[in-house]
């Protein structure tokens, strides 16, 4: 095998803000070396169950060298086939780096090939069918999953499915136009399908709406965790999917904006899942029509709606069509959340940033094309990264790339050196800060010899 290495080099003038740095590199692959179907041809261990602290869990064969760990509260962990043997089957985590040997009754760990195996859990094969079809949900050719979560007071909304496939397919033009205007070719995203329609998941939920939200900011993250924890054990890990929720979690009572119990979160999952989640307060008649004409006509709609504020507005009683850009540009932002792009606040018109407030721009035949509403070129290549959007990706390629990072005295400048290293190539490199802030784009002086340097911090 091939490698490619490219050389980054940034200055920093704080030695304090260097070392918080951290990396996320997305890569492209273009022909990584794989255990071909054919080698394991008449072997029928494809499947290990083993009884753990989650309750059973599962070892699956899923194709190639891939391999998922299943385990009994619904997480999902990668691992690649390392080596195959009449005895025993070696499996590596990709980020983990623990190694794992399954035999015949038992399983066992290491973390280095210099240390002794250490027996973990009794178990032994068995087949699929051994596996809940609740757990065992495996992507089919990068298909976006829409889900609808419906706590036990409330009630579906009226023509739910057919405004949820109205927003998603609006979106999904947006996304594949924008990025077709920068050069790339992208391929559509694909969506669940059922009878020709999107597939619109109904998830009835165990608790009333209160239980799901909580309305102080920091406690955000608290939503998230129970409608995933849900999830989970109901519908599949968001790990091994591109998930998009719906959440009918919000409450009717006045608040300052919007309504209460509001929720809009995305969060990647590479390489092959993502998470985003959007109050469903938007599938109400006042914002969402049920065909793309109507739909239209309320982005333009200047009506007041009576007691409610729009987020970011400067007025009480805000018009509808503000609404309208919330809920349907918070759906497109949290999406480019959940496909790896972080926050960019460089200009008013980026999506990722708060352009989206902004979205009816696009729908508007007097706007200038280059005065739309989009992603920032650094963005746009994040999202080409995506499995769900790239064409030119070896899928079967699991191993992140070797990455270094010196620091090194320049005049009176610090100059952090990052060395990335693949054996198929990079495409994009972003760089996290580990405040526990929210990450977004910002200007830096970067030298490079490969193609995009995306960098974040905190604003």
């Amino acid at each position: 095998m091939w490698k490619r290495t490219n050389r980054f080099s940034m200055q920093y003038r704080r030695v304090t803000h260097l070392l918080k740095v951290a990396l996320l590199i997305s890569v492209t692959a273009t022909g990584l070396s794989q255990i071909a179907d054919s080698a394991v041809a008449g072997d029928t261990r494809t499947t290990w169950e083993y009884k753990g602290g989650y309750g059973p869990s599962w070892f699956v064969h899923e194709e190639g060298k891939k391999w998922v760990i299943y385990r009994g509260d619904g997480q999902t962990f990668l691992y690649t086939e390392e080596q195959r043997t009449t005895e025993h089957i070696e499996l590596r985590g990709p980020y983990t780096k623990l190694l794992i040997r399954l035999s015949d009754d038992r399983f066992e760990t290491r973390r280095s090939k210099d240390q002794a195996w250490r027996r973990s859990a009794g178990g032994g094969w068995v087949t699929r069918e051994n596996i809940p079809k609740h757990i065992l949900q495996a992507p089919t050719d990068y298909q976006l999953r829409l889900v609808y979560f419906v706590p036990t007071d409330r009630e579906p909304a009226l023509h739910y499915e057919t405004k949820i496939r109205l927003i998603m397919s609006m979106m999904a033009e947006l996304l594949h136009n924008d990025l077709r205007s920068k050069g790339f070719r992208p391929k559509p995203l694909d969506f669940e399908m059922r009878n020709g329609k999107m597939l619109v998941h109904l998830v009835r939920a165990e608790k009333p709406a209160a239980f799901y939200r909580k309305d102080a900011w920091p406690e955000t993250t608290v939503q998230l965790k129970r409608i995933q924890g849900e999830l989970l054990q109901k519908f599949g890990d968001p790990k091994r999917h591109l998930t998009v929720v719906f959440a009918e979690t919000y409450g009717e009572e006045p608040v300052p904006e919007a309504w209460s119990g509001h929720i809009a979160l995305g969060s990647g999952q590479p390489p092959d899942g993502g998470f985003a989640v959007y109050s469903s307060w938007i599938l109400k008649d006042l914002f969402s029509a049920t065909n793309r004409e109507q739909q239209v006509k309320l982005f333009f709609d200047e009506t007041p709606v009576a007691g409610r504020k729009a987020f970011g507005s400067r007025q009480p009683n805000s018009p509808r069509f503000e609404f309208v850009e919330d809920g349907f540009g918070a759906e497109i932002h949290e999406l480019g959340h959940a496909l790896g792009c972080p926050h960019d606040y460089r200009s008013p018109r980026n999506i990722m940033g708060s352009g989206f407030r902004r979205l009816r721009q696009n729908l508007d035949p007097r706007v200038r094309s280059n005065s739309r509403i989009g992603f920032s070129p650094e963005n746009a290549r994040m999202l080409m990264c995506s499995r769900y959007l790239a064409t030119d990706l070896t899928l079967s390629d699991y191993d992140p790339p070797q990455v270094t990072f010196d620091i090194e005295r320049r005049g009176r400048a610090l100059v952090a050196v990052i060395n990335a290293e693949d054996q198929t190539g990079l495409r994009a490199l972003l760089l996290r800060t580990l405040s526990g802030k929210v990450p977004s784009v910002e200007r830096r002086s970067v030298e490079r010899n490969s193609h995009l340097l995306s960098v974040s911090r905190p604003t």
